[in-house]
């Protein structure tokens, strides 16, 4: 009876405790669930929501997943992130605990803050690493990891391939859920990427975003595009369309990120392009301060050309100044090598894991072999010594019968006495032929449990050739893809070579062309100015022509020296009679110009007369071949 009230009161305390523990249906993690929610169509306000709620209040589990909503809600927010606190918080505990999508995302965020505070390099690692972690079918996160690597990629080289990879891909991801906010981010991304690299590509990927988005709320990609087709226009010399294009948008009253100054830019060069160089000064922003670095380099390109066309050669070659130290500095402040070099670093990591495992398997199956005929000999041994015992015990037994023998022969007993010890003596027989029965079934057993193991041990070594072969095989597969990503790594690098070569020759040759384009224009002013006095214009011609110090072919020499070193040196020294008109010739073939532009070049009235001039500088040169294949030839031997 007085253990009653200690009982009651006990039970009441349990019961006070599951009470206490117990968690209503409004907990923590059931609103931090309903706020994941709201991220997705309202970050602000989610973000203000978590902000109000404090951490210390929460458990572990309930605070990383707090941490990582929170830095989710500021990435969306466009709130920047000034420390990796927060994601470094979310990311020790997912990464060992928690849901799987929880850690997908935890490595996703925690790429986007490294890639906020700097930190390229740690950013492309979680990017990769959450897109392998995803399942197949999480198109949600492997589209968004994609997304991040491809946007990398492109800020830094818009002419690299790389990021229209991943763009296709998270294109891919995001056309399976039917995304439609980051398909029209994937295909004007690649609208611009494309634009530098292949005309018609873009075209068609900024028609298909244009289509997507007329009917789509937000009209920022609406006026992007039209924007980048604007951009297409001016590449293709279309500078009617690209002006009427930029005036739409700006009549539009588009406020986008840097909408307005692109425009007013890309007006500015289709009004040079138009031959009103007053109108493009007029249109370009007044500072350029603001704009990207690509976009300032624009702007200052294009005035040089609007101050070349107003016939300014000052202000064209300060501002062209400007806009070649601006094109410097993108170039080498670009870190696409060392992106490169992490993602080649990733794939080398993953093979040699795959190595170090066949590896550890292959010593684990050697070690178990060896334990296998350690046992099988000491079992044989253990069967030797109870043989030898066994024969050690039928020798003496034998021993015995011959020494009864001899006791009986020289032994004078009673005929009762040696029946009685003949009859033991045939007993004692008959007991150590039942021994020696025993001891032949027992060999005959050991003699089979030995043939068991040698099968065993015949069968285990069997499957250990085959795993070891299989092995060998792994090895070799992993060896040549190791090869060819050295191969590809080769061809990447001279392919980066051979485009860089390009780009100079190319960008020289452009700089060739406005000289000789601007020399035109002058000769075209004078031309109009002094048409009444034809001497006084021809005496004009002749000192605009005097003052370029370097002659179209000299030009052209340095522009084929430099794509194919040595060329025109061995050409020159095996044929010193060719006149400086046929080594012009002879330098437009170096430089893969077409018959038609050579022609016009050259001032003749048609290609036939390309064509007849090179006969008849084979002829002059007592070639045995043509003189396309003579150069040819030059250019694999100077290689």
């Amino acid at each position: 009876m007085k253990g009653i009230p200690i009982i009651a009161f006990w039970c009441l305390l349990a019961l006070c405790i599951a009470v206490s523990c117990h968690r209503p249906p409004g907990s923590a993690e059931q609103r931090l669930i309903a706020l994941d929610s709201l991220i997705a169509h309202s970050p602000d306000s989610a973000l203000r929501a978590l902000r109000a709620i404090d951490p210390a209040m929460l458990g572990d589990a309930d605070q990383a997943y707090h941490a990582l909503l929170t830095v989710q809600a500021m990435y969306k927010s466009y709130e920047p992130a000034t420390s990796d606190s927060l994601i470094g918080r979310a990311w020790q505990f997912f990464s060992h605990h928690g849901a799987h999508d929880r850690r997908v995302r935890a490595m996703l965020y925690h790429g986007t803050v490294d890639e906020e505070l700097g930190h390229l390099d740690e950013a492309i690692e979680w990017y990769k690493q959450a897109d392998d972690l995803a399942a197949a079918d999480d198109h949600g996160n492997r589209g968004f990891a994609l997304l991040r690597l491809a946007s990398l990629y492109h800020d830094q080289n818009s002419l690299d391939t790389m990021c229209i990879h991943h763009y296709k891909s998270a294109l891919r991801h995001y056309t399976a859920i039917a995304d439609t906010n980051y398909q029209l981010v994937c295909l004007t991304s690649m609208g611009a990427a494309y634009r530098t690299i292949d005309h018609d590509s873009a075209a068609s990927y900024v028609e298909r975003a244009l289509t997507l988005s007329r009917n789509y709320p937000d009209r920022f990609f609406y006026h992007t595009n039209l924007v980048v087709q604007a951009g297409l226009d001016l590449m293709r010399g279309n500078w009617r369309a690209a002006a009427d294009t930029s005036l739409r948008v700006l009549a539009n009253g588009s406020t986008d990120y840097n909408t307005p100054e692109r425009c007013r830019l890309q007006l500015a060069r289709a009004y040079v392009g138009l031959g009103m160089p007053d109108s493009a000064l007029m249109w370009l922003p007044d500072e350029p301060g603001g704009l990207p670095v690509e976009d300032q380099v624009t702007y200052y390109a294009t005035r040089a050309r609007a101050w070349g066309a107003r016939g300014d050669s000052t202000a064209y070659y300060r501002d062209d100044n400007i806009s070649c130290q601006l094109a410097d500095s993108i170039l080498n402040n670009s870190l696409q090598g060392r992106m490169r070099y992490i993602e080649t670093q990733y794939e080398q990591a993953k093979v040699n894991q795959m190595l170090k495992e066949s590896r550890s398997h292959l010593h684990t199956a050697m070690v178990v072999s060896a334990l296998v005929m350690l046992l099988i000999v000491i079992a044989g041994l253990i069967v030797a010594l109870k043989l030898t015992k066994r024969k050690a015990s039928l020798e003496q037994a034998q021993s015995q019968v011959l020494e009864l023998s001899n006791q009986i022969e020289h032994l004078e007993i009673s005929e009762q006495e040696m029946t009685h010890a003949y009859e033991n003596l045939q007993l004692e027989q008959q007991r150590n032929n039942l021994e020696l029965k025993a001891l032949q079934i027992e060999k005959e057993q050991l003699s089979a449990q030995l043939e068991d193991s040698r099968a065993q041990n015949l069968a285990e070594r069997t499957r250990m050739a085959k795993e070891q072969k299989r092995n060998e095989a792994r090895t070799a597969q992993l060896e040549a893809h190791i090869q060819r990503i050295k191969e590809r790594e080769q061809v990447l690098a001279k392919a980066e070579e051979e485009h860089s070569l390009y780009m100079s020759t190319f960008s020289d040759f452009c700089s060739l062309a406005t000289r000789q384009l601007d020399i035109m224009h002058t000769i075209a002013s004078k031309a109009h100015t002094m048409s009444g006095n034809p001497s006084a214009f021809l005496e004009s011609v002749r000192s605009i022509i005097s003052a370029d110090s370097d002659p179209v072919w000299v030009r052209l020499r340095v522009l084929a020296d430099r794509k194919h070193p040595g060329v025109m040196g061995k050409l020159m020294s095996a044929h010193p009679q060719l006149t400086k008109r046929e080594q012009l010739l002879i330098i437009y073939l170096l430089l893969d110009f077409k018959s038609e532009a050579i022609a016009t070049a050259m001032g003749w009235s048609n290609s036939e007369m390309v064509s007849r001039h090179k006969y008849n500088l084979s002829r002059k040169m007592q070639l045995n071949t043509s003189l396309t294949k003579y150069l040819n030839s030059l250019r694999n031997r100077a290689e």
